[in-house]
């Protein structure tokens, strides 16, 4: 069966954005309104979990009764506030922009989320870089609490909603910072891209031997390249103005002192 069509599922922290610590701030800030703790996420690891198995370990450690409507709410409450606040520690990651623009420009490719983060967090962050516009489906920290199930709620909203794709042929790629999203790739039969733009290095990342590993993707042609997509057409070089004189029907134009200014140089 001929591959005509493809769909790439990101992650968000380390992969799309940075956030610059503010999502863990605004966990650190729900957990204390919640159960009376200050810093309680400060020893917990974030890096390709999702974000009910990062709320329960902080549970866990302090023998606390969870309360997970709770705690989401305050997170959220404090999430945009976060974002705001730290400001110019956050960003979107190199070539980010640029990678998204293109992808969802061509017919033959989608692009989704496959994230640990909870639906509304995950939105919450995209809108403050201004790139949610380029997501609406996906997988989310809602919808399991083990990553590796990810990819087949993922796979299913697109089936869902794009059946006629089906029988062309789809491949599906997960996009990740950690050996966490490898792995998720690989229990869901996904092609996995690696990128080191968060927390693990190229090194750490190929030796969980990836499909594809990237240093980032400030480099969009060989993306396309390396995934089998049409790259973007070079930027054309600008027209510069003639040093001759303009033609006019009967001969050349009166020289540039008639015409008000110099022709540039």
């Amino acid at each position: 069966m001929p591959l005509i069509f493809q769909v790439f599922f990101f992650d968000i922290d380390g992969t799309l954005v940075s956030t610059g610590g503010a999502g863990r701030s605004a966990m650190d800030k729900a957990f204390r309104e919640v159960h009376g703790v200050e810093g309680a996420l400060g020893q917990v690891s974030m890096a390709g979990r999702v974000d009910p198995a990062i709320y329960r370990e902080a549970v866990d450690r302090f023998g606390f009764e969870p309360a997970p409507a709770a705690f989401q709410s305050a997170y959220f409450r404090h999430l945009g506030g976060e974002l705001t606040r730290f400001g110019p520690l956050g960003r979107l990651l190199p070539g980010v922009d640029e990678l998204l623009r293109h992808l969802a420009g061509l017919p033959e490719v989608m692009i989704g989320l496959l994230t640990g983060n909870w639906r509304r967090g995950a939105f919450l962050k995209l809108e403050h870089f201004g790139v949610s516009g380029y997501f609406d489906f996906g997988a989310f920290g809602d919808d399991a609490d083990d990553r590796n199930a990810l990819p087949a709620v993922a796979i299913a909203r697109f089936e869902k909603r794009a059946r006629e794709r089906l029988a062309a042929g789809v491949r599906y790629h997960v996009i990740g910072d950690t050996p966490s999203d490898i792995q998720c790739a690989r229990v869901g039969r996904c092609r996995s891209i690696g990128v080191a733009t968060g927390e693990f290095s190229l090194a750490e990342l190929a030796r969980h031997h990836p499909d594809l590993l990237l240093p980032d993707f400030t480099d969009l042609p060989a993306f396309c390249r390396a995934v089998g997509l049409a790259a973007p057409l070079p930027a054309a070089a600008p027209l510069l103005p003639s040093r001759r004189a303009p033609m006019v029907a009967g001969g050349p134009m009166a020289g540039p002192s008639s015409l008000g200014s110099e022709v540039p140089e």
